[in-house]
């Protein structure tokens, strides 16, 4: 699995989410570029980052559409001010989705599922910018650094919320 560059579990890590990291057109690894994608870092700087909390408060939200200052540039701490205070919903997006717009009026919500999450107070992590493009680099940074930072910071009785159960095959 790690040794076959073409194996699914090396494309997850690819710069460009999922794409493939050998052959023509072939994407890098996305720890080996700064986390706009355009230019080339050591491996050693994206997790010296990670563990620093360096983009902690980077606006998960970035891009996402029709959602106001929520998709702006700018620090999540800025469009959200309740961040702190709200646990953070992991899971699948189909899951994510229903457990945000429970509350709102089910799936007759009219807004995608990173307002409703925020409307509903909860976190979750949607980056559909290319100015910061998701890949699995993004996830693990929010998940491994960021959510634990939070939670250090928070009011103790923030949490961390799973939409479903994982799923296996």
């Amino acid at each position: 699995m790690l040794q076959d560059p073409a194996h699914l579990f090396r494309r997850m890590w690819a710069a460009e989410g999922w794409a493939s990291m050998v052959g023509p057109g072939a994407s890098p690894a996305c720890w080996s570029v700064q986390r706009d994608g355009q230019q080339a870092q050591s491996p050693s700087q994206y997790f010296d980052d990670v563990l620093s909390g360096q983009w902690c408060s980077s606006n998960w939200y970035a891009g996402t559409a029709d959602s106001g200052a929520l998709g702006q540039r700018g620090d999540s701490e800025d469009v959200f001010a309740g961040f702190e205070l709200y646990p953070a919903l992991l899971g699948y997006d189909e899951a994510i989705d229903e457990m945000c717009k429970q509350g709102l009026g089910g799936a007759g919500y009219g807004g995608g599922h990173a307002q409703a999450c925020v409307h509903s107070g909860l976190n979750i992590l949607s980056l559909f910018s290319d100015e910061v493009p998701y890949n699995t680099c993004r996830n693990f940074e929010w998940q491994v650094r960021c959510l634990p930072r939070h939670f250090t910071r928070a009011d103790p009785t923030s949490r961390i919320v799973s939409a479903g159960m994982c799923r296996t095959r």
